[in-house]
């Protein structure tokens, strides 16, 4: 599945939008830990499944530098399933 904005970012963008909250491996990570990366290494534009708040067509995602950003859903970006075994 695809991951959340508050469960990388521990926060949200809107009091009435809650998907989740922060998961215990991106607690207290630095961006440049959150980066994800193609297998060549370079860094990517992976997908959340969090909208957008406000702009309808767009999606979060994590940009390049590890941080949270936005997008309109009809971009080429990148994903990076989670899977959480317990």
């Amino acid at each position: 599945f695809l991951l959340s904005r508050p469960e990388i970012f521990g926060d949200w963008d809107s009091a009435s939008y809650k998907d989740g909250t922060q998961l215990e491996y991106y607690n207290g990570l630095k961006a440049t830990e959150r980066i994800k990366r193609d297998a060549a290494g370079t860094a990517r534009y992976a997908w959340l499944r969090s909208p957008y708040p406000s702009y309808a067509s767009s999606a979060r995602l994590v940009d390049s530098s590890g941080g949270v950003d936005g997008s309109g859903a009809y971009y080429g970006s990148g994903v990076a399933p989670a899977c959480i075994i317990a």
